[in-house]
């Protein structure tokens, strides 16, 4: 039969792919192409030390969003910053001392494994900005929160409103001509 043919050949060539697919290292792949510049070790912090009190000493106010804290051990927390800028500035400048006088810096790939393998590879990503918020979705989100329906937005007054409509009426009105040009342009 044919088919019995193609579906052996095909059987094959999965059990080939296989066994080449079993043999490649996924995990160390995966890991040796993730770049870890960006982050940084601080190692012999006091037990009692909190996150908040990392993020106040590493980064600048308006580098807010900049680095994100991911905890190896106790004494232990791994700084991955948005930049590989940043990570170098504190690779440079050392443990700021309000950290306590045991504090020090490491780069990642000088830590130990135990470490290593106790912070994922999504902790590893760089931190995102988040994104710009206003006042529309501030009350979108609390009226959703509070399972509210929204109707027009109390803040608008009777000249925003009586504006917006009538910009409405007047694309409206635009759209409106420009079907009856290409109507009667068609009838030609």
């Amino acid at each position: 039969d044919a088919r019995d043919a193609v579906d052996g050949d095909a059987r094959d060539a999965v059990d080939d792919l296989a066994t080449r697919v079993g043999t490649l290292d996924v995990a160390s792949a995966s890991k040796a192409t993730t770049s870890t510049a960006h982050v940084v070790v601080l190692l012999g912090l006091r037990p009692t030390t909190k996150t908040r009190e990392i993020e106040r000493a590493i980064v600048e106010s308006e580098d807010a969003n900049a680095v994100k804290i991911a905890w190896g051990t106790k004494t232990s927390a791994v700084c991955v910053f948005a930049s590989e800028a940043l990570a170098k500035k504190l690779l440079e400048d050392g443990a700021p001392r309000t950290l306590g006088s045991d504090a020090r810096c490491a780069r990642w790939e000088e830590t130990s494994e135990t470490l290593r393998g106790d912070v994922s590879e999504f902790d590893l990503r760089p931190p995102r900005a988040r994104p710009k918020t206003n006042a529309s979705v501030a009350r979108r989100m609390i009226a959703n929160a509070l399972n509210v329906k929204l109707g027009d937005a109390p803040d608008r007054s009777d000249a925003d409103r009586r504006a917006l409509g009538a910009a409405r009426k007047k694309k409206a009105e635009e759209k409106r001509r420009a079907r009856e040009r290409e109507e009667g342009a068609g009838r030609e």
